[in-house]
């Protein structure tokens, strides 16, 4: 989409990670309090949740929130991710040699690394997102980096980003192994409809928005109905939303747009209507039901949204 077609400073709902994007839902806000917290006492923490559930944009928002002094690592694991792996991914990170090296080398240039930080009076963070693809090989090897400590710093501090259920698959020896270093653990709810609502309000403000455009409330209650609470969902339906308003010729994007996208999805649920009446967050206006919109078809005959899908009308 165009963000000028919209009158937008940026364009809105993206599908990567965009830390100036970051939408302050009590949901979200709840579990980064936790994880600032654990960081900043050193120490194992752990963030739970289902795929396209924020954890990523979470992790990244706590790195910046990290004083300017920590040396942060950030570490994206891949499927299968053994030990070696692991320490490549690392001194990559940290701009020292990985290649040509024994597992053993390694392991000695990464300890090196962070007592040396650690030594200089300096926190050390490290983040790892997708943590569930690690091997218990790699996994054993991030347990040791938490006795890495000096007198003048704080533990490391260890953030691991990982899909529901992550503790459920380990090993019980893992499992016992993981429960004794944890200081947090955190489970990413999906977000109520209200906060829903107020997500979709609040990207559009973030990108230069306001209260009359430019998406409709209704098309705002629609899609927080239909997103089941997650942001991935929402974004990529919004954003194709966007696309077909782009496309239809008109620069406000209406719960046809929304419906259209959710459909071409396969994402829209007909048990998922807005139940009452639909409020724009974004000025408080009392909408109609979307149920009860005029027909298009037979004047006098109350309209089905689940019924199909609705023409556009031409701009």
């Amino acid at each position: 989409m165009d963000p000028q077609y919209f009158r937008l400073s940026r364009r809105p709902f993206r599908l990567a990670p965009d830390t100036q994007l970051f939408c302050s839902t009590p949901t979200h806000d709840a579990a980064l309090k936790a994880l600032t917290m654990a960081l900043r006492h050193g120490g194992l923490a752990l963030l739970e949740g289902e795929a396209g559930s924020g954890k990523s944009l979470i992790g990244l928002k706590l790195f910046e929130s990290a004083p300017a002094s920590t040396l942060r690592l950030f570490l994206q694991a891949s499927p299968g991710m053994r030990a070696t792996e692991f320490f490549q991914a690392i001194l990559f990170d940290l701009g020292l040699p990985y290649q040509g090296l024994t597992e053993h080398e390694l392991r000695l240039a990464i300890h090196g690394a962070l007592l040396d930080a650690l030594g200089d009076g300096r926190s050390v963070a490290l983040l790892i997102d997708e943590a569930h693809q690690l091997m218990p090989d790699a996994f054993d090897e991030l347990r040791l980096f938490g006795n890495l400590e000096s007198q003048s710093s704080p533990p490391i501090g260890i953030v691991l980003l990982a899909a529901l259920g992550f503790r459920s698959r380990l090993s019980p020896l893992h499992r016992i192994a993981l429960q004794q270093r944890l200081a947090t653990a955190v489970q990413l709810a999906p977000l109520s409809v209200e906060e829903s609502r107020d997500y979709i309000v609040e990207q559009l403000r973030n990108c230069g928005g306001r209260a009359d455009r430019p998406m409709t409330g209704e098309a705002i209650a629609l899609l927080a109905e239909q997103g089941r609470g997650t942001p991935r969902v929402l974004n990529r339906a919004a954003a194709l939303a966007f696309q077909i308003a782009e496309s239809a010729g008109v620069r406000e994007v209406d719960a046809e747009a929304v419906l259209e996208a959710l459909e071409q999805l396969e994402l829209f649920d007909p048990n998922r209507i807005p139940d009452g009446p639909a409020i724009l967050p974004m000025n408080g206006t009392v909408l109609p039901r979307l149920a009860e919109a005029p027909s298009a078809a037979t004047a006098g005959e109350p309209a089905r949204a689940t019924a199909k899908k609705p023409k556009r009308k031409s701009a």
